[in-house]
């Protein structure tokens, strides 16, 4: 790897669509180790109006305002759509367990919960439910992530919530207060969704996780990170735990403009600006940072 990519570098010539839609039409594909790489055409979604298309962990579905079709489902995210409920906007896929956001702002899980990544307190540890579950506590949640096995939202006013897996850092909520040992064991695993006080000042825009991290940009444009970054994904270097989100980048510096989305993959992490300018680090074996 080159020491750059450990580091956020903006992709040269980069612009890309801004403010898209909420609504999307036309055909959905799919491709990937199931295809060989072939594009194949799902035509039970053709002509469509399309909420969302969401993929992770080896379950892929289409969300439009009549109906959520799972195009692939692993068998740990395993769920009948009538046992959704109704008016899903969107459906987030870690590991082995599951989210869904409606319309309203409520989030449900399902799958596995050995970490409290499903969020529902003491009996999700030894918990593994085929029917999604209302996530008590949470209200007016407007953006869902979920990792291996941690889970996190965004709130109609920029706060965060995360819960699950906490042994690399990635549900942020250590304190500078308390030793690494102290840290530890507080945060090793997270029952309940907990909101992240580093953001209590500073309104989230967008938010991502990563397999063991998550990244933020906030709504005066600053990019955080914070979790495990052994492959340079955090933005600062090759770091194999960070417990309290950190700072990454505060704007463009060819254009100034603030960043207002931001999006990981398994060692890799992107950042768009408001200007259409996208930055991206971390791991680039499959040339996946645009280089």
């Amino acid at each position: 790897m080159k020491p750059k990519f450990q580091q956020p570098f903006r992709i040269p010539n980069s612009n890309f669509i801004k403010n898209p839609k909420n609504n999307m039409f036309g055909d959905v594909f799919n491709f990937g180790a199931d295809t060989q790489g072939k594009i194949i055409s799902d035509l039970n979604s053709r002509g469509a109006t399309l909420l969302n298309i969401v993929a992770g962990y080896n379950s892929a579905a289409v969300i439009t305002p009549e109906s959520v079709t799972f195009t692939k489902l692993n068998p740990k995210h395993k769920i009948s759509p009538s046992d959704l409920p109704p008016h899903l906007i969107d459906i987030q896929f870690g590991e082995a367990h599951a989210l869904a956001l409606t319309s309203s702002g409520d989030v449900y899980s399902w799958g596995t919960g050995k970490f409290g990544q499903l969020g529902l307190g003491a009996k999700s540890n030894a918990l593994t439910s085929t029917k999604a579950q209302q996530i008590s506590g949470l209200s007016k949640i407007t953006q869902l992530s979920a990792g291996r096995a941690h889970s996190a939202c965004l709130t109609s006013s920029g706060d965060v919530f995360t819960w699950g897996r906490g042994f690399e850092g990635q549900t942020g909520h250590a304190s500078k207060a308390l030793t690494e040992e102290q840290n530890d064991v507080l945060t090793a695993v997270q029952l309940l969704p907990k909101c992240v006080s580093a953001f209590v000042k500073h309104p989230v825009a967008s938010i991502s996780c990563g397999p063991d991290f998550t990244v933020v940009a906030t709504k005066k444009g600053a990019v955080y990170a914070w979790g495990e970054g052994g492959s340079g994904q955090l933005g600062f270097g090759r770091v194999k735990k960070q417990s309290i989100p950190k700072k990454v980048l505060d704007k463009c510096e060819v254009t100034g403009k603030r960043f207002c989305k931001v999006s990981c993959g398994w060692g890799h992490t992107l950042a768009l600006t408001e200007g259409g300018d996208l930055y991206s680090w971390g791991l680039n074996a499959y040339g996946q940072l645009g280089e």
